[in-house]
């Protein structure tokens, strides 16, 4: 691990230079190592060692690329951060983990990648509820602030929580299970890396969030995209168990893979590796020199591998992404019955979940992944609107529907903030670009409005322009700001209710009952500053999207392009339920 350590002759000047008073030291009832009760200022001690923050802004502290374990080796579980000397300098961002760039030219990153960032309120507030977000991108990139909308600064603000982010293995160095490279060891056999990574930063949070004020024992976790999967398959962790309290899934899928898949993976990776290094000229070829070699020889070639060839192995799937199957129920590190142990309750951590996602929800990735679906609006939107329910049915109603039945508390919401028309017609005008008119309210618009920062999306200025106009302004400001007070009195309670101030309509928990509240739905009057919030009674069903499917107009061509998107498998399995019936 580089760390960023302050030479210890600053540690001769008074550890209480930068805080109202001395640090003092405790320690906790679960016998941690020592960690320092908060008084405000940036210079705090942790189990580890003693880390330098900053002032964020007027009201908030900021302590970023703190390090929660050691650098990995490929392959191998995370070891927990070994303790420093001096005061390490919070100040700056760590390095991101290893990726792709956009061209696919060359990797950026890092392996010293897991480090992790807080940032709480300037205030002398003790046990504060402890917020955890968990980035997206597709399991292959990204990182804990690769956006300026994932700065926790004006949401650790307004919500009154400490709010943490955290990076974690991608791609092939994150999931990876190879039968060769098994030891016996149940963690490291897993092949889930990335999801160890993110467990190992929740054991961290456990031991030293006390010193910045949070309370341990209320401890919200929330992903979007790739991290709302994330988010699920540590409910379905018994590595997990206790680590945290309630879940917030935006935006995700129950998608957790077999082994069987996940090995099926690995081998089709080192079949790809042996075609392109020359040795086999195809991949039956290469299928069969592997049938010929033994357990250690697979796993010497694979490990004499670069980590671009590793990561390159997979399928690409465009702007620096890969097909990586990620998530593996291993039966160690997730449940072995994946996502069906939330028919039956065999899964172990049972919290409160607030779980949603956009109307136009894959618009996104048909614009870029289909662009000539650009040229056929009538198409575009039939397949949009299907593969948006189909995300829906999977990553809210279904899942809602299975926890409730098991008495947990859900509470589902519809982001709705300048979506399509019925016919098609509203959404953004993306002026002067190829996407014009097709965005609506899509995958990752949400963001910004969760966390406060509803001045950028994506840090790209043509959707800024767009997009987040002037004239919008104030009313994305009172929108994010309701939405912050559903969630942060969540954060507290596991109840949105009516919101932190108790002055927003009651949020509802999902009811199976027919004609019952299901979602709230999140979107903005017709004056364009009022938040307008209403409980849905609708719900998207896999018998309603197989209708949809076989009643459209455009069928065939809709089912096809479905099957080749990203939410392919998902339709699939309810086609395989659904003709059954």
């Amino acid at each position: 691990m580089i760390k960023k350590i302050i030479m210890a002759s600053v540690v001769a000047v008074s550890l209480s230079s930068c805080s109202s008073e001395p640090i003092e030291l405790m320690t906790s009832d679960n016998g941690h190592a020592p960690v320092a009760t908060w008084t405000p200022g940036t210079l705090i001690q942790t189990n580890s060692g003693v880390v330098q923050g900053v002032k964020a802004t007027e009201k908030v502290f900021s302590w970023l690329g703190i390090p929660f374990a050691e650098t990995p080796q490929r392959w191998q579980k995370p070891e927990p951060v070994k303790a420093w000397d001096g005061v390490l300098d919070a100040s700056k961002l760590g390095s991101m983990c290893l990726q792709s760039n956009s061209d696919y030219s060359a990797l950026k990153g890092s392996a010293d990648c897991l480090t992790l960032n807080i940032w709480r309120p300037n205030t002398a507030e003790t046990d504060l509820p402890v917020y955890i977000w968990i980035h997206g991108g597709g399991h292959s990139v990204g990182n804990s602030v690769q956006h300026a909308e994932y700065n926790g600064a004006n949401f650790a603000n307004k919500a009154n929580v400490i709010f943490v982010s955290m990076n974690y293995r991608l791609g092939a160095l994150g999931w990876f299970a190879h039968p060769s490279l098994r030891t016996g060891d149940l963690e490291n056999d897993s092949g889930n890396f990335g999801t160890l990574d993110i467990i190992e930063s929740l054991h961290w949070v456990q031991k030293n969030i006390g010193a910045f004020g949070g309370d341990a024992s209320n401890v919200s976790i929330h992903g979007q995209s790739a991290g709302g999967k994330n988010v699920i398959s540590l409910l379905l962790s018994p590595k997990a168990e206790g680590l945290f309290h309630k879940a917030i899934i935006e935006s995700g899928l129950q998608r957790v893979f077999s082994m069987l898949e996940a090995e099926g993976q690995a081998q089709q990776s080192l079949q790809h590796l042996l075609v392109k290094d020359g040795r086999a000229k195809d991949q039956p070829e290469a299928e069969q020199m592997v049938s010929n070699w033994s357990k250690d020889e697979v796993a010497e070639y694979l490990k004499g591998k670069s980590d671009f060839d590793i990561i390159d192995a997979i399928p690409r799937e465009g702007a620096g992404m890969y097909m990586i199957k990620a998530l593996y129920a291993d039966g160690n590190v997730i449940v072995k019955q994946g996502a069906d142990a939330f028919i039956d309750g065999r899964y172990p951590n049972k919290v409160p979940v607030m779980t949603g996602s956009n109307k136009d929800e894959n618009a996104l990735f048909l614009i870029f992944a289909k662009p000539e679906l650009r040229s056929n609006p009538a198409l575009f939107h039939a397949v949009e609107d299907i593969s948006s329910d189909i995300w829906k049915n999977n990553g809210v109603d279904d899942l809602a529907r299975k926890l409730t039945n098991l008495g947990q508390p859900v509470y589902a919401y519809e982001f709705n903030w300048n979506s399509y028309n019925e016919d098609g017609s509203g959404g953004f005008e993306l002026k002067g670009t190829p996407f014009q008119p097709f965005s609506g309210s899509t995958h990752n618009l949400d963001v910004p409005f969760f966390f406060g920062n509803t001045d950028t999306l994506l840090s790209n200025p043509m959707l800024q322009a767009n997009i987040y106009a002037q004239d919008t302004a104030q009313g994305r400001i009172n929108l994010s700001d309701a939405i912050i007070a559903y969630t942060a009195q969540f954060a507290r309670t596991g109840n949105p209710g009516t919101g932190v101030n108790a002055n927003l309509p009651q949020w509802q928990a999902w009811s199976n009952a027919d004609n019952k509240a299901k979602r709230l739905e999140l979107t903005i009057a017709g004056d364009n500053l009022t938040p307008a919030f209403s409980m849905l009674k609708g719900e998207v069903t896999a018998k309603d999207i197989y209708q949809q499917l076989t009643e459209s107009q455009m069928a065939e061509r809709v089912e096809t392009e479905i099957r080749y998107s990203n939410v392919g498998r998902e339709m699939q399995a309810i086609l395989n339920i659904e003709s059954q019936h």
